[in-house]
């Protein structure tokens, strides 16, 4: 059973905290949220993340987790695009196809409370929202929705695009 908003949001908090740690420092107060990053299933029901740039640029994704409260989390994902990305764009973590490299995503995943986000590396000081989920959470969406911090269900990409750079 997913997690309720409070306790996800919680547990966002810790495993943000953890992950941002160990994969690129501390991330300064001034940091530039410039968009929002989801996640959604392919055909397969294999997870794909969707990545929504407002402004500014995104070069990292990474997927850590799961989430054991005051314990690190691991590192599951860590790519970085060849050119900075400026747009929006869907991602398959395990198979991140031509212009990504670093290491994938092993699937299938544990049922435990995983997180992705992206950032625009250490000279832009920018990063888009992350997105928490478990494999519950993947199993009950359908092709062409995604699940994202910014919404309290799935949406459609068109509701996630206008979400992600709502005040933004």
């Amino acid at each position: 059973m997913p997690l309720s908003r409070s306790p996800r949001r919680a547990a966002v908090a810790l495993a943000l905290g953890a992950a941002v740690l160990t994969t690129s420092g501390c991330i300064g107060s001034d940091t530039d949220i410039n968009g929002a990053v989801g996640v959604g299933v392919d055909e397969a029901g294999r997870p794909v993340l969707v990545g929504e740039v407002c402004h500014g640029v995104v070069v990292r994704v990474d997927v850590s987790g799961p989430n054991r409260g005051d314990q690190p989390n691991e590192q599951l994902a860590e790519l970085t695009a060849e050119e900075p990305v400026t747009a929006s764009f869907t991602l398959d973590p395990a198979d991140p196809g031509p212009g990504w490299t670093g290491e994938p995503l092993e699937l299938p995943l544990g049922p435990e409370l995983h997180i992705a986000y992206a950032s625009g590396g250490e000279e832009a000081d920018s990063q888009l929202g992350q997105v928490t989920f478990t494999a519950a959470d993947l199993s009950a969406l359908q092709p062409g929705q995604v699940l994202s911090e910014r919404s309290d269900g799935p949406v459609d990409a068109e509701a996630f695009a206008d979400l992600a750079c709502d005040e933004r």
